[in-house]
């Protein structure tokens, strides 16, 4: 199947986005790196924005996106409002941030749109689960959507914050696991795909190499060397977001139809809706 260039855009950036913003609720709650708060979150908030706004893109024409949300139990439906509901929480904390305004209702904004960026990476995943489609049809796949946006969205929120980050480690080791694993997620679904499709340099070159041993290594330096910490975290980011778009283009090339279905017509092409 050709690869959806727009639907991979989408889950890259909103799943950085949301685990970023994970990541800066999780120090709002404990009152840590609040001087960072207001940049991280205009750093999250487009990210989503522009995620969300590529989703748009995949469909014929953007009207039809009307048509789609006209179905609650779409997965269109879902991602959207989970979207928009983050993105509102982001743009609340933010103006209380700066505004030094109402401390709680920030931490409580902060959680609820931390949390809904996490679902979002899942659940972005998960509305390629089909039976029609044996590759996809595995949970495996969701779960390597969250766990490849884990450390691309924790590394950025670090590499934003810099070397004067209080406390950490708690996010380093975060970060650390779900680097390596994405990596793991990753092997997992394209040696189980049971496609013919040559993945080679997607998997163990993006997915595995860049998505995995990179932030890990950088992670585990930046326990020692806090100096480093933004450039550290950087290449780690950069690197991140490398393996979590190869993830999500290994999902496209090693696409197999179900028994049940070969033969049968089939939509390979999205554009077309």
């Amino acid at each position: 199947m050709a690869v959806q260039w727009s639907l991979v855009i989408f889950t890259l950036l909103t799943g950085a986005a949301g685990w970023c913003f994970a990541a800066l609720a999780f120090d709002a709650v404990r009152g840590k790196n609040q001087d960072k708060a207001f940049a991280v979150t205009i750093v999250a908030l487009v990210l989503m924005v522009v995620g969300g706004a590529a989703s748009v893109t995949h469909l014929a024409h953007p009207g039809n996106m009307l048509a789609a949300l006209n179905n609650p139990t779409s997965g269109i439906f879902v991602e959207a409002m989970l979207v928009g509901l983050s993105s509102v929480c982001m743009i609340v904390f933010a103006i209380l941030v700066k505004r030094d305004a109402a401390p709680l209702a920030a931490k409580v904004f902060a959680v609820v749109g931390g949390v809904l960026g996490v679902a979002l990476s899942y659940l972005a995943g998960s509305s390629y689960l089909m039976e029609a489609i044996s590759s996809w049809n595995t949970v495996v796949l969701p779960l390597g959507y969250l766990a490849t946006a884990v450390p691309a969205g924790i590394a950025l929120y670090l590499a934003v914050v810099g070397g004067d980050a209080e406390d950490p480690k708690v996010l380093l080791v975060a970060m650390v696991a779900g680097a390596a694993l994405g990596a793991v997620l990753g092997l997992v679904y394209a040696l189980g795909s049971g496609s013919q499709a040559d993945v080679t340099l997607l998997l163990y070159g993006g997915v595995v190499a860049c998505g995995g041993l990179v932030p890990v290594v950088c992670g585990l330096l930046a326990f020692k060397r806090r100096a480093q910490m933004r450039t550290l975290m950087a290449v780690a980011c950069a690197c991140a977001l490398v393996g979590a778009l190869c993830f999500r283009v290994i999902m496209w090339e090693t696409f197999v139809l179900a028994a049940a279905q070969v033969g049968a017509p089939f939509i390979t092409d999205f554009m077309v809706l």
